[in-house]
């Protein structure tokens, strides 16, 4: 069986964000239990991708809206009330509006059938669920630092490597 398969199934799926056919982030809402959560298929972080930790919403109302970022992009973000709790990395496409390229909106079970892919596709937890966006933050930040350590180390190389011949040149190595 399948983490959170109560949450997980076609009859729960709400929309995307992404493209739909490049392995969308797939979102979910149960009314019955009252919990929504999300399926991440491609992330950039391994440990991201997957089934999330169900998020009980406890009456209080969910929602996903397109909104500006920082950097002028058009991304989404859920909100519980009007706490917005996740930025996604794309748009939210909610069922019934996705667009076939000069065709119009698509019909709802084809775009289901691609999406069931998710959940067919990973069936585990997500390693990073009980992550916050504060440590996806420090974990990012990590990985710049170790990008950059690793981009000086190599021009620090490159320069022994040239005051190396040099000194060869010289007959002094």
């Amino acid at each position: 069986m399948a983490y959170c398969d109560n949450l997980y199934n076609i009859g729960n799926i709400i929309g995307f964000t992404g493209q739909l056919h490049d392995f969308p982030t797939v979102y979910f809402k149960c009314d019955q239990q009252d919990i929504v959560g999300h399926i991440t298929q491609r992330h950039e972080y391994p440990q991201n991708i997957g089934r999330q930790e169900p998020m009980p919403l406890g009456g209080i109302p969910y929602s996903i809206r397109n909104v500006v970022n920082s950097k002028g992009e058009l991304v989404a973000k859920e909100y519980y009330g009007n706490y917005a709790f996740h930025t996604s990395r794309g748009t939210f496409t909610a069922l019934g509006t996705a667009i076939r390229p000069g065709q119009g909106p698509m019909l709802d079970m084809a775009v289901v059938n691609i999406l069931a892919q998710a959940i067919r596709n990973n069936p585990n937890e997500k390693q990073l669920s009980a992550i916050g966006d504060q440590d996806e933050r420090a974990i990012k930040a990590t990985m710049e630092t170790k990008n950059k350590m690793l981009s000086q180390l190599t021009q620090l190389n490159s320069a022994a490597k040239r005051g190396h011949a040099a000194l060869q040149k010289r007959g002094l190595a």
